[in-house]
C-alpha cells in the first residue's frame, strides 16, 4: 500500500487499468532490477519505488480520458471561431499583464465584436428557419378559394406509418381549419383567446 501511494496520482497521469495488467511481466521487471541494499534505507526505498513505478507503466495499461467535443451550433461560422480564438489569446495576455490598459481596451473591443457577430449569426439562422417555414405556405389562386392565407401543406404518409404522427400530419389540418380571425391575431394572448373561443363554439357536448 505504501508503494502504491508513492506512485504519481491519477490526476497527474492517466488512471491505470489493474484488471488488464500483465503481472508476469511486472514481476519479471521488478525482480530483474538491481536495488542497492547496502546503501541507506531511504535510498533503497526510493529506488524500489522508482522500479515499481517503471514496471507498472510498462506492464499495466492506462485508461486515457478524452474530453468530449460538443458539436458547434448551426449558426457557428468561421468568423466567430476566429474572433473567439483572438479573444482567448488576449485573455491569456491580460492574465500575464493585468495592468496593461491597451490590452484591456483591445480585449473589450474584441468582446463587443464577438457579441455582435454571434447576434447577427443567430438572426440570420432564425431568418432562414422562418423562410423555410414560409415555404410551406400554399400560394397561388388557392388562397382565394377558402380558408386563411397562411395555410400549410401536409406531408403524405402512404408507405411509412410512423410518419402519420409527425408534426406536419398531426397539426397542419387543424391549423388549416382555423378561421382567418384566429390566425391573424397580432399577439400570442389574442391568438390564445380567439382559439379558445373558436374551440368552445365548435366543440360538441355529449349529454
Amino acid at each position: 500500500y505504501e508503494l502504491r501511494t508513492a506512485i504519481p496520482t491519477p490526476s497527474e497521469f492517466s488512471r491505470p487499468v489493474l484488471n488488464r495488467g500483465n503481472y508476469e511481466l511486472f514481476s519479471t521487471l521488478v525482480h530483474a532490477s538491481t536495488i542497492p541494499l547496502d546503501k541507506d534505507v531511504n535510498v533503497a526505498y526510493d529506488e524500489l519505488v522508482k522500479t515499481y513505478a517503471a514496471a507498472s507503466c510498462m506492464a499495466i495499461p492506462n485508461q486515457v480520458h478524452r474530453a468530449r467535443k460538443r458539436a458547434n451550433p448551426k449558426w457557428f461560422n468561421a468568423n466567430i471561431k476566429q474572433l473567439t480564438k483572438k479573444k482567448f489569446i488576449l485573455h491569456c495576455r491580460i492574465r500575464s499583464a493585468p495592468r496593461n490598459s491597451e490590452l484591456r481596451l483591445l480585449y473589450a473591443t474584441v468582446c463587443k465584436q464577438v457579441k455582435t457577430t454571434v447576434r447577427n449569426a443567430i438572426c440570420k439562422f432564425e431568418a432562414s428557419i422562418v423562410r423555410a417555414s414560409n415555404s410551406l405556405s400554399l400560394t397561388g389562386p388557392a388562397r382565394g378559394i377558402r380558408g386563411h392565407a397562411r395555410r400549410l401543406s401536409g406531408q403524405a404518409s402512404i408507405k411509412c406509418l410512423q410518419r402519420a404522427n409527425t408534426f406536419t400530419n398531426r397539426v397542419v389540418n387543424e391549423w388549416n381549419d382555423l378561421p382567418a380571425s384566429v390566425v391573424n391575431a397580432t399577439s400570442v394572448n389574442k391568438f390564445k383567446n380567439r382559439y379558445d373561443a373558436f374551440r368552445s363554439c365548435t366543440q360538441t357536448t355529449v349529454p
